[in-house]
């Protein structure tokens, strides 16, 4: 099956997220490297690898800070 995605997440790219419970609380990472489905991201002086996921619309989006019921999804801008 081919990867139609309209938007791909690549190594310099600028992520960001906005707090389900508060739309003022934003995050921003940027992506250090990008190896297949993966990518290796700095956020708040951290480096964290995660898996990137595809939404219908074939949009890339990564659970940078975990997976959970209201976990921030960070997209590129």
């Amino acid at each position: 099956m081919e990867n139609n995605t309209t938007t791909k997440i690549q190594t310099g790219s600028a992520i960001t997220a906005t707090s389900i419970c508060d739309s003022n609380c934003k995050w921003t990472a940027t992506v250090i490297e990008r190896k297949g489905n993966f990518i290796t991201a700095k956020i708040d002086g951290e480096t964290i690898k995660k898996k990137v996921n595809v939404d219908y619309k074939g949009e890339e989006y990564v659970y940078l800070l975990g997976k959970y019921s209201m976990a921030p999804v960070f997209k590129l801008k």
